[in-house]
């Protein structure tokens, strides 16, 4: 009676460990889905607004960004890999 009462609780805490795995596996899936929307209509937004940005500012804004310039790197960053 022991062997099976053993069994049964054995069982139990087995299979609720597998519910609680599925569910954390599909909450993340469902995250990630959530942040691949949240970014598409992040770009949607952008997309819809750049006709109404001005040409100058636009040239203004990415030389701000000087990309030309090349960059050192601080004191944290790993740098290139060899």
């Amino acid at each position: 009676l022991v062997s099976i009462f053993t069994y049964v609780v054995t069982t139990v805490i087995f299979m609720l460990n597998l519910l609680i795995a599925q569910l954390n596996c599909s909450y993340q899936a469902t995250y990630e889905d959530m942040v691949g929307y949240a970014r598409l209509n992040r770009s949607k937004i952008v997309v819809d607004t750049m006709p109404s940005v001005p040409r100058w500012r636009w040239e203004r804004f990415i030389a701000s960004l000087r990309l030309d310039e090349r960059v050192e790197f601080g004191e944290g960053d790993i740098g290139f890999s060899g």
